[in-house]
């Protein structure tokens, strides 16, 4: 009986690896676009071709910001509250002057229930927007947007990031707004 138990035990162990190491491939799959490329293709289970594309939300203002964050985001998503550490980080590049950058999310849900989560989470925002359209394939949360000033997306980032990769969107996003700093103080 005892060896039956050991197998048993085993077998719900390896299950268990194969299942986070799926889930782990299906919620951290990422994609930037090098900056010479209109668009490039995602993972089949994101947003195919989206990136060079221009992202059509109702009331935004990309031009007003060097650099735009756009979180795509539920309030019953695990990963959501995961990452919201990190969505506070950004939310520090926002309360900066200099910096001005502009994180705005786009609920998937309905907004009283996104400004619920936000206010749980203690996550400040510049606007809670909604797609003026669908944007097709978006299904993955949480799903983080580069949006330049014409309000083309730059690079998506689907599911968790972990401590390296949030680190590297911090470097791209000061990098950014020393760039167009420095090219408005040029003219």
């Amino acid at each position: 009986m005892l060896i039956a138990e050991k197998a048993v035990h085993m077998s719900l162990a390896l299950v268990s690896l194969g299942v986070g190491m799926f889930l782990n491939n299906q919620f951290s799959r990422r994609v930037a676009a090098p900056k010479s490329e209109s668009h490039v293709n995602l993972p089949k289970h994101a947003a195919p071709k989206i990136v060079g594309k221009r992202l059509d939300v109702a009331d935004a203002n990309w031009g007003a910001y060097r650099a735009n964050v756009v979180l795509f985001l539920r309030s019953d998503c695990i990963y959501c509250r995961m990452s919201a550490p990190f969505y506070r980080r950004l939310a520090i590049l926002q309360r900066d002057q200099n910096a001005r950058v502009s994180v705005s999310v786009v609920g998937l849900d309905q907004i009283e229930k996104l400004k619920d989560f936000l206010t749980s989470e203690r996550l400040e925002v510049t606007a809670i927007r909604r797609l003026a359209r669908p944007l097709s394939g978006l299904e993955a949360t949480p799903t983080l947007m580069l949006v330049d000033a014409n309000g083309i997306i730059r690079r998506v980032e689907i599911g968790f990031l972990n401590s390296s990769e949030q680190e590297t969107i911090l470097r791209e996003l000061a990098e950014e707004t020393k760039t167009l700093s420095g090219r408005a103080e040029a003219k």
